[in-house]
Formats: structure tokens, sequence, C-alpha cells
């Protein structure tokens, strides 16, 4: 009983261990998969909610932020600093400064018609 005990405490530890020293590519690797779904999410969320869209994308470009800061060795963030980095088929740069700002631009737009017909709404009823 306390053979398997010590056997299932040491392979956990060298588990732990193993994870701990990953290198830094490897952690902005996993990050770069959150940012590539949330962007993913986020195309397919300006269907119907750009308000969504626009949030999922910030949180994206967030994690794109984390990279560089927290792992500045990695090719992933010497990548996003260079610019050279597609997210879809449009580089970095180009979907902040365009998609994003278009996304916020009509998710401001249906935020301000949703308060205009909640206004005609209660007005309506008087």
């Amino acid at each position: 009983m306390k053979k398997s005990m010590f056997r299932n405490f040491g392979a956990l530890f060298v588990v732990i261990f193993l994870l701990a020293c990953a290198s830094p590519d490897e952690k902005a690797n996993k990050i770069f998969i959150d940012v590539s779904q949330l962007v993913d999410e986020g195309l397919k969320q300006e269907r119907n909610n750009y308000s969504s869209a626009f949030n999922l994308y910030r949180d994206a470009f967030s994690k794109l932020e984390t990279i560089t800061e927290k792992y500045p060795s990695s090719q992933l963030a010497v990548q996003i600093t260079q610019d050279s980095l597609l997210i879809g088929n449009m580089k970095i740069s180009e979907f902040k400064n365009q998609k994003l700002k278009q996304v916020e631009y009509l998710s401001n737009i249906m935020s301000d018609l949703s308060l205009i017909a909640e206004y005609f709404a209660r007005k309506s009823k008087y």
C-alpha cells in the first residue's frame, strides 16, 4: 500500500515538474491556441451579436499582449512584435486597426439602436 502511494506521488511529482519546465515557446503556444479559439468564436458571433464578438476579440488581443509580456523570447512573441503573424487572412495590426474597430463601431451602433427601441417602446405605452 505504501509503495503504491509513493509511486503515485512520485509520478505526480514528475508530471508537475515537467509542466513547470515547459519552454516559453510551449507556454506561448498554449495561449495562442486560446487566441485562435477566441477569434474563431468572435467570427461566429459577428453574425448575431457584434458586442459579444468585440468582447471576444478584445480578450484575444489581451492574450496576445500576455504572450509578448510574459514570453518575449518565444517565437510567437517575436512574430507578434514583427507583425508577421496572421489571424485568419489578416496581419495582427490589420485585424486590430480594421476588423476590431469595425466590430466595435457596429457594436456601438447596435447598442444605440437598442436604447432607441427601448425608448420608443416605453413611450408608446403611455
